[in-house]
């Protein structure tokens, strides 16, 4: 018996069927990764991750997420993410970044609407999206007049794909708690280069002090302060990847006015040094 394919009924989910450009595809092992990418955001892209093993702890737009094996985290443009591997299992991940993402009904470089959780579990077609991150990391290692192009339909194949899953699930991120402590984030998103305190964000925000840590630690997962640290150093770490801005000017920027203090933090949570970690990332950038 021949199938019909009945084109007439498709509509692509892509506005005037125009794909999005692939930026960057990888596949890191946190177990081997030496350095923590901490709080970041980017305002002119789309990144998703595919958990191929292990599982780990994920802020995304100040909530935090388990996620394990199987599991795709969406980080859309300006969303805030942090990814912590689990201790004794570690992570690994297959990642992609794209922009020119347009979807109809969403903001530019979006996937995911703003009441459905970022975290998508793909159960039953998880091998399915394994082969084709797998032939997706294959074709942009290589250099031939087609990969480009392959990649792309390939990329779009897995976005449309996605799009489906963060459609299907049930669960929507409306709780009094979870919406109060999306509004405290939004705050510290917004000052958090500045001088604030636990009480100066209560105060503006007309919160009790304590009942305000209590809310944002139990939707994200860090205290206000933490989160603060993880946002500035974050911040840094984009300094010293796109920029030559000294060290002490970086500290300056991100909200230190006592580079000792900066050098800390810094080393606490990244596990290296400012300077260490710029020549590490990339070696041949100067002194």
């Amino acid at each position: 018996m021949a199938f019909v394919w009945r084109t007439a009924a498709f509509e692509s989910i892509f506005e005037d069927g125009r794909l999005p450009r692939v930026l960057s595809v990888g596949m890191e092992d946190f177990n081997a990764r030496k350095t923590v990418r901490a709080m970041h955001q980017h305002d002119d892209r789309l990144e998703f991750l595919l958990i191929k093993t292990g599982s780990g702890v994920h802020t995304i737009d100040g909530q935090a997420y388990h996620a394990a094996t199987g599991d795709v985290l969406i980080y859309n443009c300006n969303t805030v993410h942090d990814e912590t591997a689990s201790v004794d299992q570690g992570m690994t991940v297959f990642s992609c970044a794209v922009s020119g993402l347009a979807i109809r009904g969403m903001s530019p470089n979006c996937l995911v609407p703003p009441n459905r959780p970022p975290v998508v579990r793909s159960k039953e077609r998880y091998q399915e999206l394994e082969d084709l991150f797998a032939m997706l990391y294959d074709f942009t290692m290589q250099n031939t007049p087609r990969a480009v192009e392959t990649a792309t339909y390939l990329c779009a194949t897995l976005l449309s794909i996605l799009y489906d899953l963060a459609r299907s699930e049930t669960e929507e991120l409306r709780t009094e708690e979870q919406v109060l402590g999306r509004h405290i984030r939004a705050y510290i998103d917004a000052h958090y280069l500045e001088d604030i305190s636990l009480q100066s964000i209560a105060e503006t925000l007309h919160i009790n002090q304590y009942y305000m840590a209590h809310v944002f630690k139990a939707v994200s997962g860090y205290s206000p302060v933490q989160y603060i640290i993880r946002r500035r150093i974050g911040e840094a770490q984009s300094y010293l990847l796109q920029t030559d801005k000294s060290i002490t000017d970086i500290a300056m920027q991100v909200g230190y006015h006592n580079a000792n203090h900066f050098h800390k933090a810094f080393l606490k949570i990244v596990g290296m040094p400012p300077q260490k970690y710029r020549e590490f990332i990339d070696p041949h950038r100067s002194k």
